[in-house]
């Protein structure tokens, strides 16, 4: 089956076709109704080309297996042929979708370490039995025993938990998990959803269902004013308190539900050099990479994560998130406490464990992360400010909450800034508001840059830039600060 040119499977067809319906319905609805008002018949034509276009690509893409090479083909006017040496595959997904399930179908991306694409190198809509075959023969383990073995996902390993051997491992989400994770994502981007969501149809909305509305709306609104000038201004600050807690609770809500679909059965697991993850409820997501493909774990904690204690785990593999909709490195984990982390490296990623101590600036550079940011803030503030005609109390403020904000910020930077290296890895902390910890192999660092300004220079400290070889070209990891003598010990412990 894999030696003979393969198709993508039909329903293929159907969900191009429904895509073009669902992001074009509003603008065809938008013409039709209030710009030409044209026939009925032109929209059919439009939706004909659109079939006809479909189906077409379908048979224009092919794909096979020949000498240890993938080979696609695929090009309405003209066509690609690619070819993609099996040993260089960096990683295999699988994901299954609404419309997918229906099918019994799934989506297979193969991508490997080829930089700057944009996109998989192979990308088909297979029968799910086939795509795990195809898994199964792109086995991506430099052994030759572990590639004879069959892959068929992570499902197959939680299922058979006392066959499983001491080098496999495994780490699952449960409810608990999920709920602080939703705790930590911001409640604002679902008012702003609900917003452009309303608005893109608003044309939907008669006048009359409008100028009602705005009726009730203003006659509450004028009732609740004329009320509130008797009712106490505690009363009032209590309401709106209670008000914003109701919000924030219904926001919560909303957003575990929208986590736990995404993230439902969330499981990760290793087994050999290879690691699977596997989660989603009704868009069922499936992919697997080997260790010797990572290239560093990024450990993230945004200013909620601080505040629980918990991190967001993720991997850096080369041609793996240059998609459109692969915007984010491959999830490790999206939440963990210090201990589960920890137990994380060393059980799935041991390869990265690194506990070596990190290095942090010195007292005295902490004038660097604050002064220079918030002078440069105020002066700048300053000139749009002159510019501005309002009252200079309200100037002051203004300038006194920005250099308070500032000099925050940079604390944090410096309490965030720090380098560890250990006889294979090199650690780099740094952020802000975000706390960014990379864990990067020494293997796959490009370049080492040190700089020294002249006010560095007085204080013996320099920054210190990392380029690794990542899917973005100058992918720099920075630290700043930090002091000379201790940087050229750590030279001395690099493989490069």
């Amino acid at each position: 089956m894999m030696h003979k040119p393969n198709r993508n499977h039909w329903s293929t067809i159907v969900e191009d076709i429904i895509k073009f319906l669902y992001k074009e319905l509003i603008f065809l609805i938008f013409i039709l109704k209030v710009v030409l008002k044209i026939s009925l018949y032109y929209l059919i034509l439009v939706f004909l080309v659109k079939a006809i276009f479909a189906v077409v690509k379908w048979r224009q893409t092919i794909y096979y297996i020949k000498d240890e090479m993938i080979v696609s083909e695929k090009g309405l006017f003209h066509k690609v042929k690619q070819e993609i040496p099996i040993d260089k595959i960096s990683t295999i997904d699988i994901k299954e979708t609404v419309i997918g399930k229906i099918f019994n179908v799934c989506t297979l991306k193969v991508n490997s370490g080829i930089v700057g694409t944009g996109k998989a190198e192979l990308d088909v809509t297979i029968k799910v039995d086939e795509a795990r075959a195809f898994k199964e023969r792109l086995q991506i383990n430099d052994e030759e025993q572990d590639r004879k073995e069959t892959i068929s996902g992570v499902k197959d390993y939680s299922q058979n938990q006392s066959d499983k051997s001491n080098s496999e491992k495994s780490y699952k989400m449960n409810k608990k998990d999920i709920f602080i994770y939703s705790l930590t994502k911001s409640k604002l981007t679902w008012v702003i959803g609900t917003y452009f969501l309303l608005d893109n149809f608003d044309f939907l909305i008669t006048d009359e269902l409008k100028n009602q509305s705005m009726n009730v709306i203003s006659k509450v609104t004028r009732d609740i004013g004329d009320k509130a000038i008797d009712i106490p201004i505690y009363i009032i600050i209590i309401t709106a308190i209670l008000g914003i807690g109701i919000l924030y609770i219904l926001a919560t809500i909303v957003s575990f539900v929208i986590q736990y679909i995404k993230y439902f059965n969330f499981t990760l697991c290793r087994r050999g050099d290879n690691i699977y993850v596997e989660y989603g409820l009704f868009s069922k997501k499936v992919y697997n990479f080997s260790i010797n493909k990572v290239n560093s774990i990024n450990i993230s904690q945004s200013l909620g994560s601080q505040l629980l204690g918990v991190y967001s785990m993720e991997a850096a593999i080369v041609g793996y998130g240059e998609e459109k909709d692969d915007k984010t490195k491959p999830i490790v984990y999206p939440i963990a406490n210090k201990k589960l982390k920890d137990n994380i490296i060393k059980d799935i990623f041991k390869e990265f464990n690194c506990e070596e101590q990190i290095i942090l600036s010195k007292k005295n550079v902490l004038s660097k992360f604050l002064f220079i940011r918030t002078i440069m803030s105020i002066l700048l503030l300053g000139v749009v400010l002159y510019y501005i005609r309002i009252p200079r109390y309200i100037k002051l403020t203004i300038v006194i909450v920005v250099a308070i904000v500032q000099i925050i910020l940079g604390f944090r930077k410096y309490l965030n800034n720090g380098i560890g290296i250990s006889k294979e890895n090199i650690v780099i902390c740094n952020g802000s508001l975000k706390k960014k910890m990379f864990i990067i192999s020494q293997k796959s660092v490009q370049s080492i840059v040190q700089k020294q300004s002249i006010f560095q220079k007085r204080k013996k400290v320099c920054d210190y830039s990392i380029d690794i070889y990542s899917n973005s070209f100058n992918d720099l990891k920075t630290v700043k600060h930090i002091d000379r003598e201790v940087m050229e010990e750590i030279n001395g412990s690099l493989i490069l």
